[in-house]
């Protein structure tokens, strides 16, 4: 069948330009990925319906999140760098991870669909540790995008 039409069911594209590792953050704190610059890649003709955001989050210790401590992720947009605390939350809590069982929790791997309606030229992730959270900013998650 010459020219059949690719059906893909799955994302796994890499755009390799598009991988930020950014700190978790300090015991009770917040901290935000490195904004990635969807205007660049609109530009390019990349639509995004076609695109996903992918969180990575590493097996945190007790230490790090302790029994019934949380740490949350939220999907940010912006005008403008750095994604912060006057960012626009788009999707709150798109992960939550609870500590539990003395054990801490992870690794995890969420995907992220990114709206439709999403206006912003700039994407990132909030992430906020609450509960007596221990210090994790030793601690790397990772965005990238994904086609």
């Amino acid at each position: 069948m010459a020219n059949a039409p690719e059906i893909r069911d799955t994302f796994r594209l890499l755009d390799k330009k598009h991988i930020e590792a950014d700190a978790l953050p300090t015991a009770d704190g917040t901290s935000y990925s490195t904004g990635i610059d969807l205007g660049a890649l609109t530009v390019k003709g990349a639509r995004l319906a076609d695109m996903e955001l992918v969180l990575k989050i590493p097996d945190l210790s007790v230490t790090h999140l302790p029994d019934a401590d949380t740490l949350t992720f939220s999907l940010l947009g912006d005008t403008a760098l750095p994604i912060d605390g006057s960012s626009i939350v788009v999707q709150a809590a798109v992960l939550s991870m609870l500590g539990a069982g003395g054990v801490g929790d992870g690794p995890e791997e969420k995907h992220v669909k990114i709206p439709s309606d999403f206006s912003y030229r700039y994407l990132g992730i909030k992430a906020v540790a609450a509960g007596g959270t221990g210090d994790i900013s030793a601690v790397d998650m990772t965005t990238q995008l994904v086609f």
